[in-house]
């Protein structure tokens, strides 16, 4: 029979996480186990789901609880929380499939259906006894509680992550081969890989043990070499850095630097004389920027200009390009 393992990171659920459709939150009240009206949402879990009983919940299993789906060889990891109880009947058993996790949070409890009782009652995950009846009752300890079956998982396992550029924008690409406990996904730029700047987030999978893709677009990407990070938010709400790559991106032959902008910006390009070049703010609102062109470099004075995020407007034989600027005064 296997030890106990204790968790390395405190899993706190937030209840009102919205999830992707690959793992869904089943929140548990008093009753049976395969009664769908025990489950918020109504229904009986199944593969996948992630697994809640709430402090003072007791869900009773009176018949074997197959999270392991035979007909299914892509069922996918479940994940359970126990801060109330789990009481079996009489030679019961919980099955699940290789990376399921069942927590026993601090008092939470799961009950033989008696004292000292064999080992026809059991938790079984990837075909190995957790716990046994005989192992009396299980009750969550440990402040962080006692984990059956989780071992030490990576939060997310980054199976690719591609950066490329296409009609003027830049697009990331990554695929996760599994994850766990994960809200959201972020994504950053940066011109010099200290200054960082949110370019989108998107939600997700809460829990899964199948591959799945995600896609970015920068739409307004910095000309030259810059920085993307990727990163994702827990149901802790901490942000954890994943990956950081570098890019290369053209465009119009413009480069603006420094980046961030303390007092003064400089533009180069081709044929700046004859282009139409403007300040924007995040609304679209026009800026007044003292400026000066010499040859085809142009200088612009921020000194004045409150911090926040900018846009230089470049439009030149018919062609329009928007740069991002954000201003920062030391």
């Amino acid at each position: 029979m296997k030890n106990f393992t204790t968790p390395i990171v405190t899993i706190v659920l937030t209840f009102l996480l919205s999830f992707a459709a690959q793992a869904t939150v089943k929140t548990a009240t008093d009753g049976n186990w395969n009664a769908p009206g025990t489950w918020s949402p109504s229904g009986v879990p199944v593969c996948g789901d992630t697994i809640v009983i709430p402090a003072g919940v007791t869900v009773h299993i009176p018949a074997n609880v197959n999270l392991n789906d035979p007909s299914n060889p892509l069922c996918p990891a479940t994940f359970m929380q126990v801060y109330g109880a789990i009481t079996f009947a009489s030679g019961r058993k919980i099955r699940l499939v290789a990376g399921g996790c069942i927590t026993v949070e601090l008092g939470g409890e799961i009950h033989p259906s008696s004292v000292g009782g064999g080992s026809s009652e059991l938790i079984e995950i990837d075909k190995v006894d957790w716990w046994q009846a005989s192992d009396g009752v299980l009750v969550g300890t440990d402040p962080g509680g006692t984990q059956l079956g989780c071992g030490v998982l990576l939060p997310v396992e980054l199976i690719s992550y591609s950066i490329e550029t296409i009609d003027n924008q830049v697009q990331i690409e990554f695929t996760t081969g599994s994850e766990r406990d994960v809200s959201e996904y972020i994504l950053e730029s940066s011109r010099d890989g200290s200054f960082w700047q949110e370019v989108a987030r998107q939600p997700g999978a809460g829990n899964s043990s199948t591959p799945l893709d995600y896609k970015f677009t920068d739409e307004n990407p910095f000309n030259g070499v810059s920085y993307y990070r990727l990163s994702f938010i827990n149901f802790n709400g901490d942000i954890v850095e994943m990956e950081i790559m570098s890019n290369e991106f053209y465009s119009l032959n413009y480069l603006i630097y420094p980046i961030p902008v303390n007092k003064t910006m400089f533009l180069e390009g081709d044929d700046l004389a004859s282009a139409q070049v403007s300040v924007v703010n995040s609304v679209g609102e026009q800026i007044e920027v003292d400026r000066t062109l010499v040859y085809d470099k142009y200088s612009f004075n921020f000194e004045h200009i409150k911090s926040g995020v900018y846009f230089v407007v470049i439009e030149n034989n018919n062609v329009k390009k928007t740069e991002r600027v954000v201003v920062v005064h030391k």
